[in-house]
């Protein structure tokens, strides 16, 4: 079994403890699981308060700063919420890969398994 065994892992990251995940498919699986969690969690809930505050902004009668704020508000909002798309998509794209990983290790440790099997008996 690989492990990850790095500065990083051992250290507090910028953004909080890394932890030390084996190369197998229960660790690809925990890798999986974090990152739908990311995008459950953090990235909807990111793309619905930007929406709602967006919303609200141009709703406001009369906006005393103007049109041309509005327009600025639209455009950006709208960039923003593009750029969490295209995150969104790349995540799962890595998400799909990690499950083809993940089913291709497990294949290759039950073949190994099944060949040391029929080893013994013979």
């Amino acid at each position: 079994m690989v492990r990850i065994d790095s500065y990083l892992a051992n250290k507090s990251a910028a953004v909080g403890d890394v932890e030390d995940i084996a190369f197998d498919a229960d660790g690809m699986q925990r890798i999986i699981d974090d990152t739908n969690d990311l995008i459950q969690r953090k990235l909807f809930k990111a793309k619905q308060e930007a929406t709602d505050v967006t919303e609200w902004i141009l709703t406001q009668p009369n906006h005393p700063a103007g049109d041309d704020f509005v327009l600025f508000a639209r455009e950006h909002a709208q960039r923003y919420s593009q750029f969490n798309d295209e995150y969104v998509d790349s995540l799962r794209n890595f998400v799909k890969k990690l499950e083809k990983l993940r089913a291709d290790v497990t294949n290759r440790e039950d073949d190994l398994s099944w060949g040391f099997d029929k080893g013994m008996q013979a």
